[in-house]
């Protein structure tokens, strides 16, 4: 993916801050605070990273973590607790990223944040998670210290994230073996979809979608080998359907990433342009 040399501007990042615990876990976030001496509370996103739900941590967005900074946002990037055996199982993610935004906004006025405008950012899993984060409120508000505070966000950008589990994943896809990832969503379910339906409702974004979700942004290549570009065109019919605002760019040719540079710099000025609307005007 692109570096954004094209988003300029200076900032500093404090690293592997503390947004709670959950099951004996430190829960980790970085940002990124723009340097321009501004006393107005800025927009903010949060950036959550993909891998399946087993692998990867916010280091994977640090490149956008510090170019959305350099656009002048207060940018987050957060751990969750990712799935190991029968351990951290769904729902723990979406738990996490939901703490992550209320965190975000009961510590506003320490990074500056404007906690009416935050948004998110997500690919693969974490695409997933941020969509549930425009679609849904929060599952588990116990915390006192936190429960005054929403963990919807304002808008969202999902990158190649699945929409729909219930509806299960091809074995073979675009040619390859594709087994494995109905086995890790069985996984991460603790069963199958006949097994734990609800689970599987729940942990599905677009059986949320209503007329009160976030704006989506959503991009998908029409070549994708790990989540069918299907996902993101029943996600975008669901939302327009029930009167909200969605818009979807696939790119011919490309995977479950993005190489071709063309198609980097549109995902960054469509990018740019989607915050710009919604956390800003």
């Amino acid at each position: 993916m692109s570096t954004l040399s094209t988003w300029a501007g200076e900032f500093t990042v404090s690293s592997n801050i503390s947004y709670g615990t959950a099951a004996g876990q430190s829960l980790l976030l970085d940002v990124a605070v723009p340097k321009d001496g501004s006393k107005t509370p800025r927009p903010a996103v949060i950036l959550v990273h993909g891998g399946g739900w087993v692998e990867g941590d916010k280091n994977a967005v640090r490149w956008l973590l510090e170019g959305i900074a350099r656009e002048g946002y207060v940018s987050f990037a957060v751990n969750y607790r990712l799935m190991k055996d029968a351990q951290n199982r769904w729902p723990a993610q979406l738990d996490d990223v939901q703490r992550a935004v209320r965190w975000i906004r009961a510590h506003s006025a320490e990074y500056g944040v404007d906690p009416k405008k935050i948004g998110a950012y997500g690919h693969s899993a974490g695409g997933h998670l941020v969509a549930l984060l425009a679609t849904m409120d929060t599952r588990d508000n116990t915390d006192q210290e936190l429960a005054a505070h929403s963990s919807r966000v304002q808008c969202v950008v999902d990158m190649s994230g699945p929409a729909e589990l219930r509806r299960g994943f091809p074995k073979t896809l675009g040619g390859r073996d594709n087994g494995w990832v109905q086995f890790l969503i069985e996984n991460l379910m603790g069963g199958t979809i006949e097994q734990r339906p609800e689970a599987y409702r729940e942990a599905s974004p677009i059986s949320h979608v209503d007329s009160n979700s976030a704006p989506f942004l959503i991009f998908h290549g029409r070549n994708d080998t790990v989540v069918p570009v299907q996902q993101s065109e029943w996600l975008h019919e669901a939302i327009q359907k029930s009167g909200g605002v969605s818009t979807l760019i696939v790119f011919d040719g490309e995977g479950h990433e993005f190489q071709q540079q063309a198609n980097q710099d549109r995902f960054v000025n469509e990018f740019r342009s989607f915050l710009q609307k919604h956390l800003r005007q």
